[in-house]
Order: structure tokens, then sequence, then C-alpha cells
């Protein structure tokens, strides 16, 4: 591949927006329904054979790393782990009058940090739910490893429910940069993490790193990622830092937060893919890369590989639900998102409240890009007619930036198909915006991480 072009290529088509995880984005919801006519929605939709996935948010760290985004607690308090569990447990019950005997497929822990629970709460927290749930086979568990907090008795519990995928934030190796955005952690912490976890041969370890991060330099990264060759991932990630001070001011807080430029920010990414390259990592888009003797690649290959707000996976339930504060849930047409606010969120379970913040209805168009959306990620490819029948007039308006795409052959466009490129999965996010009826303005503040 030819990483100059690429390089030309990615400032040429950088964009603003979101990641495509959920659609509509939450900035985009029109709070067209309530919690009651959620439910039947999902009542409704939900097959018992297919299950669901579940989603656990844990908002608490105990440190705050100031690159962070997301709706956390930042305490050194423990106590107030357990209240917020019981709420946890009490929302799932709750869910449980909905649909009896529900069935988990996916079950995800994040954060926030999960490592701020202790082995005991982490216990008490997944027996609860799983002794609830119908199921006639182990689930997929996956949960965030902070190698900082994460123990050998946090990683027997996971075990003990059948947990086999990890997610280990790293975000960089330099001291100098990790140390200014207060996440630093020691090469031993990383190594012991690794350790324990591939000590049972099934289970998939996962690398999150972040680009774009102050003081980062162009092979800064991928020294780190060179550094990780002994420890042998089975997938990495490389997010884009979202530097979005206008939502989280923590980002001004302290340290030094200028980020680097556009142009420094893609070297450092396309140096990072370079090693990762190197070391026989395959991509599969949105910043994913993966080994090829892993079930992820392989349905990548098959093109069965499914994406939603909790990440990729060689298989999802169409539905999913989300447990605690600012958690969402997708009732197979309809989201809805919970209060976000943590202390409100337990006071409306405590007194029999509703926690439903915002939700939308999908309207007949969102359904027909929500279809395109999918394929676009697992098939990397598209009906023509559907395309230009979800876009409507629009696709006449768009047809300049869409031949554009294909002319930077990062499309391809037949007479009944529109196909991504293996040079054109770079830059999915910019296909899926150019098709997206509902893209906004590139100046557009919408909110980042879904």
């Amino acid at each position: 591949m030819d990483i100059k072009r690429l390089h030309t290529l990615l400032l040429k088509h950088h964009t603003l927006g979101v990641r495509y995880s959920c659609y509509p984005s939450v900035g985009q919801w029109e709070n067209n329904i309530q919690q009651g006519p959620w439910q039947s929605q999902f009542k409704k939709n939900y097959n018992a054979d297919e299950g669901l996935d579940l989603y656990i948010h844990i908002p608490f760290c105990e440190k705050l790393c100031t690159f962070c985004g997301l709706n956390i607690k930042v305490t050194k308090d423990k106590s107030i782990a357990m209240p917020y569990i019981d709420s946890l447990i009490k929302e799932w019950e709750l869910f449980l009058e909905l649909i009896p005997h529900a069935k988990i497929n996916n079950l995800y822990i994040g954060g926030g940090s999960p490592n701020f629970l202790s082995p005991e709460e982490l216990n008490h927290l997944l027996q609860a739910i799983l002794s609830n749930a119908y199921n006639n086979s182990p689930i997929n568990g996956i949960i965030e490893c902070d190698p900082r907090y994460f123990t050998a008795e946090h990683f027997k519990i996971t075990q003990k429910f059948s947990f086999n995928r990890y997610s280990v934030g790293i975000q960089d190796l330099s001291e100098k940069v990790t140390k200014n955005v207060n996440r630093h952690q020691t090469m031993e912490q990383i190594q012991a993490i690794s350790k324990l976890i591939k000590s049972k041969k099934e289970n998939i370890l996962s690398f999150d790193f972040i680009y774009g991060l102050p003081m980062q330099q162009a092979h800064s990264l991928s020294d780190s990622l060179a550094c990780l060759t002994d420890l042998a991932p089975d997938m990495v990630i490389l997010y884009p830092l979202a530097h979005v001070p206008w939502l989280k001011n923590a980002q001004d807080a302290y340290g030094e937060f200028t980020v680097p430029h556009l142009e420094k920010k893609y070297s450092i990414y396309l140096n990072a893919q370079q090693s990762l390259a190197a070391q026989g990592y395959q991509f599969i888009g949105f910043e994913h890369f993966v080994k090829k003797d892993t079930e992820l690649y392989q349905a990548f290959q098959n093109k069965t590989i499914k994406r939603n707000i909790m990440g990729f996976f060689p298989t999802t339930s169409r539905q999913y639900l989300g447990l605690g504060t600012s958690a969402i849930s997708y009732s197979g047409s309809g989201f809805k998102q919970n209060e976000r606010i943590i202390d409100k969120y337990q006071w409306n379970l405590h007194n029999n409240k509703s926690n439903f913040l915002q939700g939308h209805s999908l309207s007949g168009q969102d359904q027909k890009f929500e279809k395109i959306l999918t394929l676009l990620l697992s098939n990397n490819q598209v009906n023509l007619e559907e395309a230009q029948d979800c876009l409507g007039e629009y696709w006449n308006r768009r047809f300049e930036e869409i031949l554009q795409l294909e002319k930077d052959q990062l499309i391809t466009i037949s007479h009944d198909a529109l196909q991504v490129t293996e040079l054109g999965r770079f830059f999915l996010k910019k296909i899926c915006l150019i098709l997206d009826p509902r893209s906004k303005p590139e100046n557009d503040r919408t909110p980042f991480a879904i």
C-alpha cells in the first residue's frame, strides 16, 4: 500500500462526526418515544432463540485520565460500589419482568473502570445477573481492564463466568505521554496482565491505544507497538483522540493538552498501522486490527462480522440492553438512554421511578440506512438501488462527493453495487457520512463517542 498516498487521502477526507456504532447517533435522536412504548417495542421484537446482548456500565475510576470523554465519576471511596451494584441488579430484575428468562449472548462490562469493583463485588454482580438468565450455553464475556488494577482474583472471577475477551487499555507506552494525561502504567504491569489472560489459550487479548495524544511523536506509538510483539495480543485498536473540551473540560484541566496537528496525527497513525501490518495484523475497519487466526478475522473474511455499540463481534444479537448510568439500549427498532447522573439513577431505582432519559424510534428511512450501514461494515458492499432509495433526493445532491470517492479509489460503482475497496476501509466513516441521510456539515459538534 502506498503510505504517502494514503496519508494524502486521510488529510483530504478527514471529517468530524460519529463512529456509526449505533444509528442514528445520540446527538441525532428525536425523543419521539418514551419508556412504555420502548418496552413494548423490545417485547414485540424479542426472539427467545436469538436472545440479547447485555452491556453493564461501571462509571467509577480511581484516577482521572485527562483524555477521557466518557461518563465517569473519579473517587477512591470504594464504599459507593455496592449500592451501585444493587441498583444494577434491580434494573436487571425490572427488565426480567418484561422478558422473563432472557437469554444473554454477549455480556460486556465497561466503564469507567470495571476494575474499580473488588473481586468479591464483581462476583456478586455477575452471580446476580447470570443466575436469572436463561442460557443453555456459556456466554461470550468481555471486560475492560486497567493493567494498574486488574488482579489475579479479578481474572479468576471472570473465568468462573466464562469471560473470554479482555480489552486492556494501554493508550501508549511512552512515560512522557502517559504521565502527562495521568494514565501511566509500567511495562511490568502490562506483561503481568497479558500473561494472566493468555494462561488460557481460548482467551482473546485486545490492546487499546490512542493516537493524537499530546506529546506523541511520529514514531512513539509505533515504537510502543513494536515493544508488545512478544505479548502477542489477538487484537489491537487504535482509537483517535476525541478532543472535545466543550464536552469534557478536564481535557484542559491540567497537564499539557496541545494535541498534534492533523498532518502529524495521521503520521502517528500510519506509522502505527505499518508496525501492526509488519507483525501480521489485518485491518478490518474503524481502527481495528486483528490476527488472521482469530474468530473475528474469520467472520470478517466470511462477511458475517457484526458491530454494535460494544464493538466488533463474530456474532451479535439484534437487540441489546444497557444497565447502569448513561447506558444505551436497543429494542430492535428504537433506542433509549438511561439517566446520566449517578445519584439520580440510583434514587430513581430506589423510588420506583423511570430512568428513561431520552430515546429514539427509528423512522422508515432510519431503518433503510441501518441496513445499508450493516452491509457496509460486514460485506463492504451495498446494493446501488437500495443506497439511492435510502438517500432519495439527497443522492443527486451528494453525487459529486460519491464520484470523488470513486475517483480516489475508495469505492467502485457498478450497474448494481457500490463496493468499498481495500483502501476504502480506511475511510468507512467518510463513506458512511456521505451516504447517511442524516449527516450534517463537518463543523457540527455531534457527540463523538457513538
